[in-house]
């Protein structure tokens, strides 16, 4: 029988126990489980842990941030993503790493802009309901039809708000990488991208994806050593 993800991550921790890390973190890199695999958070924690001891707080940042924001609960994934975070930015980097995102698409990749979302449209309906109620007054029920309207209009603009700010797909790459001007190695070679730096995916065209890495800076790379914050079936469409 076939070892499962979970076997060959068991098997990686071990090699790292007894004292061959860097095999263990080549053994897991070229046994990358699928986006949606329900062990990609367990695999990124580890890969990210293992880069840690080796001193590669970049790469560890970009896998331990995927394990963070795929199970936020996770005290350990966080504490080892602040080491990573805190590593980064005595160097000064960190701000170098995080320019992909719009104000849009920062407020809406943040964690209360669901549940604000989902508050709006409970609301809405609620104060719908209530113009419909027996026994209003004239005034009131004005009144509710105003605030209902208001109210609408919040839960509608969210929605604009959150589907203008998740069409993107959002990532970091796991290893430094050149940005080229067009889809092949044959254009020209733009800059370096430093591990870890965050990258929204515009485009695909073969076996390249056009990424946006600052507002003013987009190009081609790999789409390999790029990590997708979200699985492939759920993320927005490039």
């Amino acid at each position: 029988m076939a070892d499962t993800p979970n076997d060959l991550i068991r098997q990686a921790v071990l090699k790292a126990r007894e004292g061959h890390p860097q095999e263990a973190l080549e053994f897991l890199l070229s046994q990358t489980p699928p986006a949606s695999s329900d062990l990609a958070t367990l695999y990124h924690y580890t890969v990210g842990q293992l880069l840690l001891g080796e001193g590669r707080a970049r790469e560890a940042f970009a896998h331990l941030d995927i394990a963070a924001f795929r199970d936020p609960s996770k005290v350990a994934i966080s504490d080892a993503r602040n080491v990573a975070q805190s590593s980064i930015e005595k160097e000064g980097g960190l701000a170098t790493l995080n320019q992909a995102s719009s104000p849009l698409e920062q407020l809406t990749n943040n964690p209360f802009y669901l549940p604000l979302e989902a508050l709006l449209a409970v609301l809405a309906v609620a104060i719908a309901a209530r113009c419909y109620r027996k026994g209003l007054t004239p005034a009131k029920k004005r009144q509710a039809l105003v605030s209902a309207v208001v109210v609408w209009g919040l839960a509608a603009t969210s929605v604009i708000a959150h589907y203008l700010g998740s069409r993107f797909s959002r990532g970091r790459t796991a290893t430094t990488l050149v940005l080229r001007s067009g889809p092949s190695e044959d254009f020209l070679e733009l800059q370096k991208v430093a591990a870890g730096t965050e990258v929204r995916v515009l485009e695909s065209r073969g076996n390249w994806i056009r990424v946006r890495i600052s507002p003013s800076v987009t190009g081609w790379v790999p789409p390999s050593n790029v990590l997708l914050f979200n699985p492939p079936s759920t993320r927005a469409e490039p």
